[in-house]
């Protein structure tokens, strides 16, 4: 039984005949009209091309004049000058100055530098000064009474002066550590070690502010592609949908395939809305990546795969352990740390011995050298504390072990990332050839069924249908890129490497 699809237009009828297939569930096929007879009784069959070339024309037209008009319609946020956008490099250089992370470890850093020069000083004498004046209520006069024996008259003898109503006294006493500059050394050392480990840390968060920032800068430049890729969506469904028009008003197709396609343009048009408010949201994620306000909006530049970017990787990369990591270095200087203090627990057990050195000038106080000097030497030692010191020095000791296993634990960590990062990349250079690939087969299908509707052979849902392939297969291919470079970004931070090449860091 062979069906057919009425198109009513007025009082028109036009019943197309179709495909048998369609009873089957196979979507429904134009096929040509049966023979015509014209009035004066002679029969002829007209070439389905002849039906539809003058219509393919005039849809070519209509391609041009409603793209134009598509491009007005849809906004494609694409035609903003390129003074206004940053390049990755700009980005990753402005978040270096202005980011509140990079800001707090230069902070943690400079407090480490200072710590360590406080510590410096005390290799040297430690020199104090003390004085005072002090205002009496009277001088002390010490009273002589001499009692002499009898005939000898008594002698009137003044008081022994001993102070002045005002006296002063100034003194210099200088101190220099003997046993203790061992103790001295080590802890000078080990606050060396922590400003070492601050500064790595400080490239730690620099490679972390950059990877945030190429993630951010890669996320807005896939949202600005995706409003691109609907905003041509949505001009190839707006020619589609005239061209439909137009055969609706031949009977070539019905009234519910120019529907059909109007709801997909309209479906288009809210992706639109959509892919627009998440770019406007990533440019604004770009800039407080950056550590600019979050209301501004970062334009990024375009950043095209370079060729290392599709190179496959060294086959013994993934063994490396990647020496350049400021990671390692870290935890490399915290065990060091850990060690000097073990070392500075024990200089505890020794006797304080320092040699000691003063001035003194006095006044107004009598029996005493109104200047005076002297050297020696002083010694202080707990010989009994009931194991306070020795137990510190195990404390130490199970501190530097503890600081022994974070290093082995974080060495397999970098060399498990370096293995992740290769695999990551390996993973995403597949998928990104598989998107190229479906791009290619996706635009080429899109062709043939737009030739097909053309000479009637094929549904508007068909055009539909493969015009929404074409836009899902772009998309992926737009997110396989830019996974493609974060896997690289990734790459480059593994091997040690700075995430983003920048002259003058590490290539």
């Amino acid at each position: 039984m062979e069906h057919r699809i009425s198109g009513q237009r007025g009082s028109q009828r036009n019943d197309l005949p179709v495909d048998s297939r369609t009873a089957a569930g196979a979507p429904p096929r134009l096929r040509p009209d049966p023979p015509r007879y014209d009035p004066h009784g002679h029969s002829f069959r007209e070439p389905a091309v002849s039906k539809t070339a003058g219509p393919v024309l005039l849809f070519t037209w209509l391609l041009f004049v409603a793209g134009a008009h598509a491009q007005t319609e849809t906004g494609i946020e694409s035609d903003v000058p390129a003074s206004n956008r940053r390049s990755l490099v700009d980005c990753v250089q402005l978040a270096f100055s202005r980011s509140p992370s990079i800001e707090g470890v230069a902070a943690a850093t400079a407090v480490a530098t200072a710590e360590r020069r406080s510590a410096r000083g005390r290799f040297g004498p430690v020199v104090r000064v003390d004085g005072n004046v002090m205002q009496w209520d009277s001088p002390f006069a010490l009273p002589l009474n001499l009692t002499l024996p009898d005939p000898l008259p008594p002698v009137n003898v003044p008081p022994l002066p001993i102070r002045d109503a005002t006296t002063a006294e100034i003194s210099a006493t200088a101190i220099q550590p003997l046993t203790g500059l061992w103790t001295v050394y080590e802890g000078h050392r080990a606050l060396q070690l922590g400003e070492d480990a601050a500064r790595h840390q400080q490239r730690t968060t620099r490679n972390d502010v950059a990877l945030a920032v190429s993630q951010a800068y890669l996320q807005a430049l896939e949202g600005e592609r995706i409003v691109e890729l609907v905003g041509v969506q949505i001009q190839t469904i707006e020619v589609h949908v005239e061209r439909a028009r137009r055969l609706l008003e031949s009977d070539l197709i019905g009234r519910n395939d120019v529907l059909e396609a109007e709801v997909r343009l309209a479906e288009a048009r809210a992706q639109l809305v959509e892919a627009r408010g998440g770019a406007r949201l990533a440019r604004a994620n770009l800039a407080f990546q950056i550590g600019l306000p979050s209301d501004q909006e970062v334009w990024p530049a375009d950043l095209p795969l370079s060729a290392s970017a599709t190179a496959s990787p060294d086959a013994d990369s993934a063994d490396r352990e990647a020496p350049g990591r400021p990671e390692l270095a870290t935890v490399r200087a915290r065990v060091e740390q850990a060690h000097a203090g073990v070392n500075v627990a024990m200089s505890q057990m020794l006797p304080q011995i320092n040699a000691v050195a003063g001035l003194r000038h006095i006044e107004g106080v009598y029996f005493q050298p109104e200047n005076s000097w002297f050297v020696g030497a002083q010694l202080s030692w707990n010989v009994w504390e009931w194991g306070s010191t020795y137990y510190a020095i195990d404390a130490a000791r199970a501190r530097a072990r503890q600081a022994e296993a974070a290093e082995a634990q974080a060495r397999e960590g970098l060399r498990l990332e370096v293995t992740q990062a290769e695999i990551a990349f390996d993973t995403a250079s597949a998928h990104f050839d598989v998107a190229r690939t479906t791009v290619t087969l996706a635009e080429q299908n899109f062709e043939i069924v737009e030739r097909r509707f053309a000479q009637q052979v094929g549904t508007s849902t068909d055009v539909l249908d493969a015009q929404a392939m074409l836009h899902a297969a772009r998309a992926r291919m737009t997110g396989a890129e830019s996974a493609l470079l974060f896997a690289q970004i990734r790459r480059r931070r593994a091997r040690g490497q700075d995430p983003v090449a920048i002259e003058g860091g590490a290539s």
